[in-house]
């Protein structure tokens, strides 16, 4: 009776270690489509003109295994995606993004001081 257990637990083993290297469904290249300024969390003030940019759109994204990153300013934002489709990454610097990735493009807010809303397109 205990090889049978062993093989069932080696075999469940395997499986989950296979689902967990697995591509995830929503893996891939985004490439930025819109970055709109929208505010200041504080209101504006005189220090909006430091969070004004001459970009019209984020660069790429790239999510493998539901792991999630991109260059923001001068880090990165890094984060996870839930099955859902969900997506939370963290500034290196300050802030956080909060977005949705479904049928192919990621929109979301960027929230800091400066506040953006952000898209993206999966390529192919």
């Amino acid at each position: 009776m205990r090889p049978k257990i062993c093989f069932l637990v080696a075999s469940s083993l395997f499986v989950w270690v296979s689902a967990a290297g697995a591509a995830g469904p929503f893996d891939g290249t985004y490439i930025g489509t819109s970055l709109t300024f929208t505010g200041t969390s504080s209101g504006g003030g005189g220090k909006a003109l430091a969070c004004q940019t001459t970009a019209t759109a984020p660069g790429p994204l790239t999510i493998s295994n539901g792991h999630a990153q991109t260059k923001w300013a001068n880090g990165m934002l890094d984060g996870e995606v839930d099955p859902s489709g969900k997506l939370i990454m963290h500034s290196s610097t300050a802030g956080r993004f909060e977005g949705q990735v479904a049928n192919g493009t990621v929109k979301g807010y960027f929230q800091g001081y400066c506040i953006f809303t952000l898209a993206w397109q999966r390529r192919g």
